[in-house]
């Protein structure tokens, strides 16, 4: 450290601006980024005062601050020093940034250059994109998109990027995904009806359409969703609107009343008598449920049983939720499953794989 006195400011990030313009720094290692807005401002300085074009300018120095607002929150408190000795010509300087900002806000010079930023970005993208796009446009179970994205290992938010890249840079393969969309959400609209319309089949004469006994195992296999994203997407389908945080008994109610506006409350009590709700339709934490010691009157449920319960749960497709497991649990405590109604008799977590170009596993 010199044993140079700081300048006397009030404010301190002041101070350091002004210790930085004199050349007065001192630096303190528990304090090593103090001069960052010192060096910026002398950056954006910089690259005002050179030859660049505007459209150069302004790119560069939207690599130090974004946008305006945020300029003017990061070195605002500099305006009341325009008359100081020190500060007065940096002041001056700061505020011909700024306007040189605004004129090209509103030019659009800002816009073009966003524009220019995102399109550079996409060309990077564009490969795996059109993979991805092309990969659900191909798959013929791509209707049921949480799986499909699953397979490839990724969310809904890659996955809509992947579609605004080739809305820009492919619009005759984005046309042929809008339509593949649109296929996939008449199919959805179509099994969904029919998974509601078996579960009333079931609920009234307690037999499926095939003749299979009915019972609260079938009635969860054929709920028409169980998970935030499937709900909603299936809610879109059928133009329902709810806020998106709405419980899951809230979004059930709206979707069976669209479908059996004569039969929905029907339903609904035999969803309750299922003990169907909010929390009963979680996914279970496989690592949790391995690691807790669970008792059923008073008798322990050994690991090896919890794996004989799950691989039941995946050869019957059975959705690995908390109601789901539960309910197995009791049959199997009761005799009504065995270990000779299980092939797997140890269960095998599915793994899950990002899916790249070239890679097919």
């Amino acid at each position: 450290m010199t044993n140079i006195k700081p300048l006397n400011y009030r404010i301190l990030a002041i101070r350091y601006l002004a210790e930085y313009i004199t050349g007065n720094t001192i630096e303190e290692e528990d304090f090593p980024e103090k001069y960052n807005k010192a060096t910026e401002l002398m950056r954006m300085i910089e690259i005002y005062d050179s030859d660049l074009s505007s459209y150069s300018k302004i790119s560069k120095l939207r690599e130090i601050c974004s946008s305006l607002p945020k300029l003017k929150e990061k070195l605002g408190s500099i305006v009341n020093y325009d008359n100081d000795e020190i500060l007065g010509p940096y002041v001056a300087k700061w505020k011909e940034i700024c306007e040189f900002y605004d004129r090209c806000n509103k030019e659009g010079i800002t816009k073009d250059i966003e524009y220019l930023n995102n399109i550079s970005t996409y060309f990077k993208h564009y490969e795996y994109a059109r993979f991805v796009v092309e990969s659900y446009i191909s798959a013929s179970d791509s209707f049921d998109t949480k799986k499909f994205l699953e397979t490839l290992g990724i969310n809904r938010d890659i996955f809509d990027y992947c579609l605004s890249v080739i809305n820009e840079l492919d619009l005759d393969l984005y046309k042929k995904c809008v339509n593949k969309q649109e296929e996939n959400k008449k199919i959805r609209i179509m099994l969904t009806r029919a998974k509601v319309n078996e579960i009333m089949c079931g609920i009234k004469t307690g037999f499926l359409s095939d003749g299979t006994p009915f019972d609260e195992i079938e009635f969860i296999k054929r709920l028409p969703f169980y998970d935030t994203e499937t709900g909603r997407e299936i809610l879109t389908d059928f133009n329902i609107s709810l806020f998106a945080k709405s419980d899951f008994n809230i979004k059930l109610r709206a979707l069976i009343t669209k479908i059996l506006p004569k039969d929905f409350e029907t339903f609904l009590r035999y969803a309750h008598k299922c003990r169907i709700d909010n929390g009963t339709v979680q996914p279970f934490n496989l690592k949790e449920l391995y690691a807790t010691r669970y008792f059923v009157n008073g008798r322990e449920i050994k690991q090896e049983e919890t794996e004989l319960m799950l691989s039941y749960m995946k050869e019957n497709n059975i959705p690995m939720i908390n109601r789901g497991l539960s309910i197995v649990r009791d049959k199997y405590l009761n005799g009504q499953i065995t270990k000779k109604d299980i092939k797997e008799k140890k269960y095998i977590p599915p793994h899950k794989c990002t899916l790249i170009p070239g890679n097919k596993n």
